[in-house]
């Protein structure tokens, strides 16, 4: 979850330690770049309880952005 809330992820592979996947692009997201970003694709490789890759943009300025994080305990 992110901070505009859940997000719907299509195309998930996991590889070789490397987690790939596609989602729309959330509200705070929709603006990056200068149009509009419909899609994001994100590639993260996945060390333990860490992970850091990129998510790539399918606007103009096309390009990759560099992500990194942790898995984080959700309370139920």
């Amino acid at each position: 979850m992110n901070m505009d809330g859940e997000m719907g992820v299509t195309a998930i592979r996991f590889e070789d330690g490397i987690l790939s996947c596609e989602y729309v692009a959330s509200g705070s997201q929709v603006n990056w770049g200068k149009g509009s970003v419909g899609k994001l694709k994100a590639w993260l490789q996945v060390r333990g309880e860490s992970f850091r890759g990129a998510l790539s943009l399918d606007v103009p300025p096309e390009g990759d952005y560099a992500v990194e994080g942790c898995r984080r305990t959700v309370d139920p």
